[in-house]
């Protein structure tokens, strides 16, 4: 696959929640079938900045750092195949409007324009890092880590099955599946010693998931990320014939106004 944009996600957050398989059949690509960890079915709310932002090695004025909220789940082209595990957006909400038109574009995602904000607090021992955003109401997420001694993650762990993936799809049920490769190292994973989850998950992302809003997040996780590439995407081989399925303190910040 042919590398066409590169950068760095930064002060990821990834907040995950077990829910019903069949929440997401509708949503599920043409040629896909859901991923579960543990015969459990997640979806993630996540928070990062994409930095530094090159589209064919050149720089993306006004695009060098960019915070994103999204909500996904997760999938496989070959159930039997963990190397074609990747993710599945179901709404990524962004505050520059060309990278919104490129993905929706090109990569057939569901980016939306909204003001969107951070603010990274340090100091030697902690750090706090926030997401803040609007989507016809106010939304948080926010952490706080231990900054010492992040941790590597351990293959086959629920952090594994959540922070590594390296394809995107997009796509529906009754319409052809797109597949790209999203390439990184493996990351490292900071303790959490504090959150807060504010967000209106029915304005945010629609009534299917509004009850989000009242659920307990079943695990928390925090990396501080990696440089990134992202391929070309391409047809998914298969995705056009076979439906997608259920199956088994110093101070940093910045938002919509960079």
């Amino acid at each position: 696959m042919i590398k066409l944009i590169t950068g760095a996600w930064q002060k990821i957050i990834f907040v995950n929640y077990i829910v019903d398989p069949s929440l997401l059949e509708p949503m599920i690509p043409r040629g896909t079938t859901l991923s579960f960890y543990k015969n459990k079915c997640f979806v993630t709310l996540a928070g990062f900045v994409f930095s530094d932002i090159k589209v064919l090695g050149l720089p993306v004025p006004f695009h060098q750092a960019v915070p994103e909220i999204n909500l996904r789940f997760y999938v496989t082209a070959d159930p039997g195949d963990e190397t074609q595990k990747g993710v599945v957006f179901v709404r990524e909400t962004i505050s520059r409007g060309l990278m919104a038109w490129m993905a929706n574009t090109f990569y057939k995602e569901n980016y939306v324009v909204k003001p969107v904000k951070y603010e990274w607090k340090f100091n030697d021992e902690n750090e706090k890092i926030k997401y803040t955003w609007r989507h016809r109401s106010s939304n948080e997420l926010m952490v706080k880590t231990v900054r010492r001694s992040p941790r590597p993650v351990s293959a086959g762990t629920q952090e594994d099955f959540i922070l590594h993936n390296f394809h995107g799809y997009s796509g529906k049920p009754d319409a052809p599946t797109l597949r790209y490769r999203v390439t990184h190292p493996l990351w490292l994973v900071r303790r959490i010693v504090g959150h807060a989850v504010d967000v209106n998950f029915k304005k945010a992302f629609g009534e299917r998931f509004a009850f989000l809003s009242r659920q307990k997040p079943c695990s928390i996780y925090v990396t501080d990320g990696s440089p990134i590439s992202i391929s070309r995407p391409e047809p998914l081989l298969g995705g056009e014939q076979s439906a997608g399925s259920i199956s088994g303190m110093k101070n940093v910040s910045g938002g919509h106004h960079q």
